[in-house]
């Protein structure tokens, strides 16, 4: 299955295909159908774009991006729609993101077992579209 199979614009599949994509993931196949057809979607893989593959971590910072154009994407690997975070403390937050999230997010680490961070500028017609 490619992305020219959902009925997507050219301009948007030129656009994948420029970062890279050739073919939706799992969840990108279950989810874009929905989205395309108006409904509400609430979801969650184990991986977003820029993250670690299944199984393989990393720490908070990607120091190799610091010797590419988009230097801000060296923390929590982008702006990802959702970044999973394990920590050494104990209980859950939701961190909606924004700029600044990138600076206490680290001290979040301390406190919470499981931060999950969200960032709606990777969803750019929002969660209702």
């Amino acid at each position: 299955m490619s992305f020219s199979t959902f009925g997507l614009t050219d301009s948007l599949i030129r656009a994948v295909a420029d970062q890279g994509y050739a073919r939706p993931t799992p969840i990108q196949s279950q989810a874009i159908p929905l989205i395309l057809a108006g409904r509400d979607l609430l979801a969650a893989a184990q991986t977003g774009p820029g993250q670690p593959a299944d199984g393989e971590t990393t720490g908070l910072y990607d120091t190799a991006k610091l010797d590419v154009y988009d230097k801000y994407a060296m923390f929590l690997h982008g702006n990802n729609g959702l970044s999973r975070i394990k920590g050494d403390g104990t209980g859950r937050i939701l961190v909606i993101k924004d700029s600044y999230a990138n600076c206490f997010v680290p001290y979040l680490t301390a406190n919470y077992a499981d931060i999950d961070v969200v960032d709606f500028r990777n969803y750019n017609y929002g969660l209702d579209k």
